[in-house]
């Protein structure tokens, strides 16, 4: 629970920009949610399996393909998985 809630909190900035109103089709926002939280899950796990990274690999191609692509909501969304991790990383000490 504490790990969940970790992660949660560390989240927090995300949610704020990518948020889960209603959806159109342009909006890329849960696309950067989803790579966002396949990241993360990856990092956490030491995930070695192909299962696991094929959900971040098709999460990034969906990012990278979408018309309102941006390098620097990209790298947001890499930071924020990094610091999710290091969260659940800190919470399991």
């Amino acid at each position: 629970m504490a790990l969940a809630n970790a992660a949660h909190e560390a989240a927090a900035p995300l949610h704020g920009r990518w948020g889960y109103g209603m959806i159109s089709s342009a909006d890329i926002s849960p696309l950067y949610l989803e790579f966002t939280n396949a990241l993360t899950e990856v990092l956490a796990e030491n995930s070695v399996g192909p299962a696991r990274r094929g959900r971040l690999a098709r999460a990034r191609a969906a990012v990278k393909k979408h018309p309102n692509y941006s390098e620097h909501e990209y790298f947001l969304a890499v930071e924020t998985a990094f610091k999710q991790w290091e969260a659940i990383q800190n919470a399991g000490r």
